[in-house]
């Protein structure tokens, strides 16, 4: 019976062993308290710390920027805040923006990245308290920017461009004259569009001529006046790369002739447009309208040309595309052509219809009207006979009512040595795609968005066939580029470009590894699912082959030990599940997953791995014994001391320190555990992070994650025109609520 005490003798000796009862801690006195002061974290306190800590906004954070829009702030902290906001959805924006600049020191509209992000209203009412704004640059830029049609409206259609041809002369008739380019530009921009519409306006006319320009045809006498001094259209000026006004105008004499001769026939003279125009090149025009149009004294017009220059008037041969000439035809619509004739006996008009898709595999671009007709014969051919004199600009509409289905046509008229073509489109094939596991997986639309199943793609005179739902798949490519396609259908064809990829494949991997499941000697469960993509599109995991995964568990020690799955099923949907018996000691898990992909494009296997890790046990590699815990309760988070088997350490001192999601310093608090060993630290609103530090222990949390009225939004959100939007207001509130049309 004495053995086994003399067997403990000896190993406490040679191992200097003492067993000695640990002392028993006397009953800590509460120096602190053991719940947070909400009072705190109060806006009210903060906000007179923040002030307090800095002249100007030093103290906030950008989030708080918002709220303090609504405080009257200094000038410098005004600036401040002005200079940080993204977005001009303050309701008392213009309140802010209007004083700032109007101190001296201020650097003028556009010097503040909130000055071009206003939207139109603000904009109205920044000119309307500072009528100078007109004048500046950045202004007009910015108003201009706010004018330009949505990115779904088509610029072609006559309803859209004539929106904003008049939104655009709206605000240009608020200029001074320093801005007279734009107002020109305006103003001839609206002028082209009216005559596509066959109307000419004189008011809009004269308005147009009234601007000083440098033109020959102009008055000399009218463009020296005082007031036009350094106002002078530069008729090679441009305004901006704004739709409708990125290109100058140049030359305007014609569109100036144009409307003289409208507006000039059968008239009674035009002493209208004598202040603007020269007297020799109006009267020349005046009596050249009315030759033209055959009205009048025939005699008298005559006289008032030269013989050369009537001469050549009456030489001349015109057959012109006349501005009405539609663009677009729907397909089943006839099509027709206005043709101003002049000096033409016969008329010949042939059509001919092109093979696109031989066109599109050739050339790579779109017809044209100078596509070479050479050894094409025409569809139809047709003759025209005209009586009228060679003086005559008589105005003809022809209707091509067999082209009634899609396609593409040159239709070429010539006449007495001169010819004039037009190229008429009609239906259209459009394409949407997606990435697949081979590649990109096409969808054909036609013209009116009604999806084609009976299409096919040509790339690199290789074709792809649809498969029953009307999907065609094209390989990846080992050359990325932006690549020509021909799409077709039947004997139509249209051409297309997309960025054809190459086969990139990537392997992610999630994981499940319950803590409470790793018991030493028990049998864990380790869930994973792999992610298999290609160009960041997922695809079917079952691609992966070879697939291993290797688990290794490592202990206190040191020392790893490795297991090798092999035969594991992975499934898109659910999680595969590896089981391992856990080691004793145990510190890390760390699992890693491999396989290879075929990459059909290269002729090659990809191989791929993904892995991971989870650390346990902590605690027992730590000097320190104690550990802090932060958790949310009904009642709010609360900081929790533990000691190494779970026993709570109470009346131990815990530095707290709040990151306050609307404020640059923290909020740091001493506070004391209570007889459970926790510290009550209440709801925290609009705290993001928080550490807290006691015992030699120290744990820190984003709050972000764990607050109950946090929500989470994608990066867009698509719907359908005129169906309602519901989503809930992140952390529960109304103040952090944008909603802005852009």
């Amino acid at each position: 019976p004495d053995a086994p005490n003399r067997a403990l003798a000896r190993i406490r000796d040679r191992l200097g062993l003492s067993f000695t009862p640990a002392r028993r801690e006397r009953e800590r006195e509460t120096t602190y308290p053991t719940r947070l002061d909400p009072r705190l974290i109060s806006r009210e306190v903060l906000d007179k710390q923040a002030f307090a800590s800095s002249k100007l906004l030093g103290g906030f954070s950008t989030v708080a920027h918002r709220r303090l829009a609504a405080v009257n702030l200094s000038w410098e902290r005004r600036r401040v805040l002005l200079n940080s906001l993204d977005l001009p959805d303050l309701p008392n924006l213009v309140d802010l923006v209007v004083p700032d600049l109007g101190r001296k020191d201020s650097r003028g509209f556009g010097s503040l990245k909130i000055h071009g992000l206003m939207t139109l209203a603000q904009l109205d009412a920044c000119a309307e308290r500072i009528p100078a704004l007109l004048g500046n640059k950045n202004f007009v830029n910015a108003y201009l920017l706010r004018l330009v049609p949505k990115s779904d409206e088509d610029m072609d259609a006559p309803a859209v461009r004539l929106a904003y041809l008049e939104r655009l002369h709206t605000f240009a008739e608020k200029l001074p004259p320093a801005w007279n380019v734009l107002k020109a530009n305006v103003r001839y921009r609206r002028l082209e569009f009216d005559r596509t519409q066959d109307v000419y306006d004189r008011a809009r006319f004269l308005a147009y001529l009234q601007l000083p320009r440098s033109a020959g045809y102009v008055r000399r006498e009218y463009l020296r006046k005082r007031e036009f001094r350094g106002v002078t259209v530069n008729l090679g000026a441009t305004v901006g790369g704004y739709p409708i006004l990125r290109d100058r105008i140049g030359n305007d004499e014609p569109l100036v002739r144009a409307y003289l001769h409208r507006l000039l026939a059968d008239a009674q003279g035009y002493g209208a447009f004598a202040p603007y125009l020269e007297e020799t090149y109006l009267k020349e025009v005046y009596a050249e309208a009315n030759i033209l149009a055959g009205v009048g004294d025939q005699e008298r017009w005559h006289a008032m040309i030269a013989p050369a220059r009537l001469r050549a008037l009456k030489e001349r041969v015109d057959i012109e595309l006349l501005p009405t000439c539609r663009k677009r035809f729907a397909v089943t619509e006839p099509v027709t052509l206005n043709v101003g004739i002049k000096n033409v006996d016969s008329l010949l008009v042939r059509v001919y219809e092109i093979n696109t898709f031989n066109y599109y595999r050739t050339k790579g671009e779109e017809v044209g009207t100078a596509v070479d007709l050479d050894g094409l014969v025409a569809n139809r051919e047709l003759t025209f006979t005209y009586t009228q004199p060679a003086l005559r600009l008589h105005p003809e509409t022809f209707t091509f009512p067999e082209l009634n289905r899609p396609g593409v046509w040159v239709i070429e008229m010539i006449g007495n040595g001169r010819s004039s073509r037009a190229v008429v489109r009609k239906g259209q094939l459009r394409f949407a795609q997606r990435m697949g596991s081979a590649g990109h997986v096409f969808r054909v639309y036609d013209q009116d968005n009604v999806l084609v199943k009976d299409a096919a793609l040509w790339l690199a005179n290789q074709e792809y066939r649809p498969d029953e739902d009307g999907e065609i798949a094209v390989p990846f490519t080992t050359s990325p580029s932006n690549t020509p396609i021909v799409l077709r259908r039947g004997d139509f064809a249209t051409l297309g470009r997309f960025h054809h990829v190459d086969e990139a494949y990537a392997l992610a991997l999630e994981s499940r590894l319950p803590l409470e499941a790793l018991v030493q000697g028990e049998i864990a469960r380790l869930l994973l699912r792999p992610k298999l993509t290609v160009q960041g599109t997922s695809v079917d995991i079952a691609l992966l082959e070879d697939v291993t995964v290797t688990l290794t568990t490592t202990d206190i020690q040191g020392v790893n030990t490795a297991k090798v799955f092999r035969d594991l099923k992975f499934h898109n949907d659910q999680m595969t599940v590896c089981e391992f018996r856990v080691a004793a000691d145990l510190v890390r898990v760390h699992f890693r997953i491999a396989g290879k992909v075929r990459n059909v494009s290269r002729a090659r296997d990809d191989q791929l791995n993904a892995e991971g890790m989870v650390a346990v046990n902590g605690i027992d590699a730590a000097l320190l014994v104690p550990t802090c815990h932060v958790r949310p309760t009904q009642a709010g988070y609360v900081v929790e001391l533990f000691g190494k088997t779970g026993e709570p350490l109470p009346g131990r001192v815990v530095n707290v320190s709040l990151a306050h999601r609307e404020y640059a310093f923290p909020v740091r608090a001493t506070l004391q555990t209570d007889a459970a060993g926790r510290v009550q630290l209440g709801f925290l609103p609009g705290v993001s992070s928080l550490t807290a530090a006691g015992a030699g222990a120290q744990c820190g949390v984003p709050l972000g994650e764990s607050q109950s009225a946090v929500c989470h939004y994608p990066g867009r959100v698509q719907i359908v025109e005129g169906e309602p939007v519901e989503l809930p207001f992140p952390e529960g509130t109304v103040d952090r609520v944008s909603l802005l049309s852009l």
